[in-house]
């Protein structure tokens, strides 16, 4: 059994795959008190996609 973590690449970049296959930068983490919650609507969607 083979098992992969992307983990904080995934967070940073809800479209990870798309800009893998297309070799995007991705982001970078720029708040890690948003990547898990925190009690407001900052995190996760605050994250660019790719155009």
């Amino acid at each position: 059994m083979d098992l992969i973590g992307f983990g904080r690449k995934v967070l940073t970049n809800p479209d990870y795959p798309q800009k893998v296959k297309q070799n995007s930068n991705l982001n970078e983490i720029s708040d890690n008190h948003t990547l898990f919650g925190g009690g407001t609507a900052r995190g996760y969607t605050d994250y660019p996609f790719i155009g």
